[in-house]
């Protein structure tokens, strides 16, 4: 019994984490970067946005632009969603969907030699007052050509 009891503790965290699945990949014609975000809840999700007061809980990314020698080119953190008016939806991931965000990397630089992305996801229930952060933040690394 108490083994049952542990195993159900322990996998209770293992639920709330994987309920937003992310998914992401680099376009080397385009220079973007191409994430899709799921919604394995049956309520719909909001991603947290960026705060000055609590700058490292939010759902953005951390891009880091890279030459041949691994030196650093460029590094930036962007949220995930656009904040501009055209896009209000954005943070909204609804009951058992998906949702599609690209960044544009090609007016950054001209050139490098690979992209590291790290993604940081923080979620909202709102109907169950749960929220969902990733333990750790997922990370891939593209060549750029």
């Amino acid at each position: 019994m108490r083994t049952i009891l542990v195993i159900l503790f322990l996998g209770l965290p293992l639920l709330a984490f994987s309920q937003v699945e992310a998914d992401l990949s680099f376009d080397k014609k385009t220079k973007q970067i191409q994430l899709v975000l799921e919604n394995k809840y049956n309520d719909p999700v909001l991603l947290r946005p960026k705060s000055d007061d609590e700058p490292k809980k939010a759902t953005y990314y951390t891009i880091t632009l890279k030459d041949k020698n691994g030196a650093i080119i460029k590094k930036r953190e962007v949220y995930v969603y656009h904040q501009d008016s055209s896009r209000r939806g954005d943070f909204v991931i609804f009951a058992l969907q998906k949702q599609d965000y690209s960044l544009n990397l090609s007016t950054w630089v001209d050139s490098a030699y690979s992209v590291e992305v790290r993604l940081h996801v923080e979620a909202y229930n709102p109907t169950k007052k749960i929220f969902y952060v990733n333990k750790e933040d997922i990370t891939k690394v593209f060549l750029w050509k």
